[in-house]
């Protein structure tokens, strides 16, 4: 299967959030969201389950489960923006280049055109 490791990665997230005490689910930084325990158990016990995917809370249920399973990654990628940020800050802070936004995984600077070609190499060293 070309994808079977994602079937895996879902099962992986899903129990994650039974086992734990608060239903937690972290991204690699250890930063975290929290999720239903309860609802948790019937997203995993609904997939099987025709009367289960009947309870009014299914949908509930399976928008939590997609969440969780969604968290990690984006959570991830989100810290890593944050931190890249701030070393950038940290890095041209009192000098000529400015941080002026970020969008989705890119960074928009202003720079002098003399530099831009050295701080392009150290923001994607950065990155």
């Amino acid at each position: 299967d070309l994808y079977s490791g994602i079937t895996g990665y879902h099962h992986t997230v899903l129990n994650r959030i039974i086992r734990t005490a608060d239903g937690n689910v972290p991204t690699l930084f250890g930063r975290r969201a929290y999720f239903d325990r309860a609802l948790a158990r019937m997203a995993q016990t609904g997939i099987h389950s025709r009367s289960v995917r009947k309870d009014p809370n299914y949908k509930l249920a399976k928008r939590q489960w997609r969440q969780a399973i969604n968290y990690p990654i984006q959570g991830s990628a989100a810290d890593l923006m944050v931190r890249a940020m701030f070393e950038i800050y940290d890095r041209y802070y009192g000098t000529d280049v400015r941080l002026i936004s970020q969008v989705h995984d890119e960074i928009i600077l202003l720079v002098p055109e003399a530099r831009a070609q050295e701080v392009a190499a150290e923001v994607s060293r950065i990155m």
